[in-house]
């Protein structure tokens, strides 16, 4: 099994780009560092989908084979890989290499995409705007077999949405033709061209289209010479949004800022000067065409409990996006030695304004309680703070506490021996508890329908309180013992 590991870990290793080495950690780094810890225990579904190092190995071998091949004296040598898969959805794990983008066509179509500065629909919502795509806007020399794992991949029912959408409706292979692409500038850093996302405003649909970049990045071996390109919308932060552009900036993009696509066309258009040859285009070295975000490894586990307790996927995910944050070093006070008992521990309680009846009551038992026994109660409207800062006061807590909804996604960036406790009011998914449960962290579920008497004043907040103070036990015995044992 440990040579096993290490043979898969290596062939890993090998996919990076060696043209630059970057001071800072790739994205294949940390998932090296975490699968090196997978064990026989290691559920077998988790190392073969999506939260193993094997997952990730099996992508990369179906791409030996090319679905659009390249061409000897090709002039662009053009190169279109997919992996496909199926989950209850169809995607395709495309990247190309290559890959001409058509300047007329690109604006033939772009007109077509929204100017708005903001995607909030009429409801208040996220809205999309996806790149439809306009056949011929993408050009390659390679000769397009659709071939993939034997199977003919190259159809539309097997491409869901987002980039690689994009990618089936824009491709057109140009081999044979008397006319070739003609590249007015080329990018020759990797572009994550991301289309379709799949929600601005709320974080745990925002953590889906990050997870995956993550994949991509870690598939590629890309560092931080890579660069995030949007696609739709009217600015990069409309897309992205405000509250989550740092993550893309900092982490996904950090040597060239997020981009619109269309802002790249122009400034080649400029360099041309006057007017256009024909079959004018920008080309790409690198690419890789973004899946859905709402078909992601954090979406697939959540109608069950998830098996991957302490996931390799989101263990190097969490890592990667609090380093490039600058906010790992960020430890609770228990983890301090000098700590007796629960004094200095931590609550942080996420406010929601919707389906918590009784917040307010559990709040204020809380409030008066805990403080009693030097235990700091804080509650937080997450959605009003940056990104970093919302990362910095989870990671800073003992205990991450509320009624179900997106503030609890926040527990993917913890680290054991903290805890979270999640009042449930209506059944609604797992989503939250497998983000603890991914962490290895003390995850405790509170049904209100399961509590006697929960609709009698003080009856819920005093089991929250009872499950509150339990978990900030067993965490100051863990920290202790961690400290004693030099853990």
């Amino acid at each position: 099994m440990a040579s096993q590991q290490a043979d898969v870990l290596w062939n890993l290793a090998q996919h990076r780009p060696r043209q630059q080495e970057e001071a800072r950690r790739r994205a294949i780094d940390y998932v090296q560092q975490y699968g090196a810890l997978e064990g026989r225990e290691y559920p077998r579904e988790c190392q073969d989908l999506y939260h193993g190092v094997a997952y990730f190995a099996h992508v990369q071998a179906s791409w030996q084979q090319p679905v659009c091949e390249p061409q000897a004296g090709a002039a662009l040598g053009t190169s279109l890989r997919c992996h496909y898969q199926f989950d209850k959805y169809s995607e395709m794990h495309c990247t190309a290499t290559n890959l001409a983008l058509d300047i007329r066509k690109f604006e033939e179509e772009d007109v077509l995409v929204p100017r708005e500065t903001n995607n909030t629909g009429p409801t208040g919502l996220f809205e999309e705007h996806p790149r439809p795509g306009l056949k011929g806007e993408l050009l390659g020399d390679c000769k397009l077999s659709g071939v993939s794992g034997g199977a003919n991949r190259w159809q539309e029912s097997d491409f869901g949405k987002g980039g690689q959408r994009w990618l089936f409706n824009s491709f057109q292979s140009t081999l044979g033709d008397a006319q070739q692409p003609h590249c007015l500038a080329w990018v020759e850093h990797p572009v994550y061209f991301l289309n379709d996302k799949y929600d601005s405003f709320n974080l745990w649909h925002a953590l889906e289209d990050v997870s995956h970049a993550f994949e991509a990045y870690v598939l590629k071996g890309w560092g931080a010479e890579a660069q995030v390109v949007v696609m739709d919308g009217g600015t990069v932060a409309s897309v992205l949004g405000p509250p989550y552009l740092p993550v893309w900036r900092k982490v996904f993009s950090p040597l060239r800022p997020p981009v619109l696509l269309r802002q790249m066309v122009a400034e080649a258009r400029a360099r041309a000067g006057g007017n256009l040859p024909p079959q004018a285009a920008l080309c790409f070295r690198d690419a890789f065409f973004s899946v859905h975000g709402g078909i992601s490894a954090l979406s697939r586990s959540g109608s069950g409990p998830t098996p991957c307790v302490n996931s390799t996927f989101i263990r190097a995910m969490s890592h990667f996006i609090t380093d490039g944050l600058g906010v790992t070093g960020v430890r609770p006070a228990s983890r301090d030695a000098s700590q007796v008992g629960l004094a200095g521990m931590r609550v942080v309680w996420g406010l929601r304004k919707n389906r918590a009846d009784r917040q307010d009551e559990i709040l204020d038992l809380l409030r008066r309680e805990l403080p009693k026994q030097g235990i700091e109660v804080v509650a937080l409207d997450f959605g009003k703070l940056p990104l970093e800062e919302q990362i910095r006061q989870v990671r800073s807590a003992d205990l991450l506490a509320g009624y179900h909804g997106a503030a609890l996604t926040l527990s993917t960036f913890m680290d054991y021996p903290a805890a979270m406790i999640e009042v449930e009011q209506e059944w609604l998914c797992t989503c939250n508890g497998n983000c603890a449960r991914w962490k290895g962290l003390d995850y405790r579920l509170i049904k209100v329908q399961d509590v006697p008497d929960s609709s009698m004043p003080g009856v819920l907040a005093t089991r929250v309180l009872e499950e509150a103070v339990a978990a900030l036990r067993v965490q100051a015995y863990a920290a202790s013992f961690c400290t004693v044992h030099g853990e």
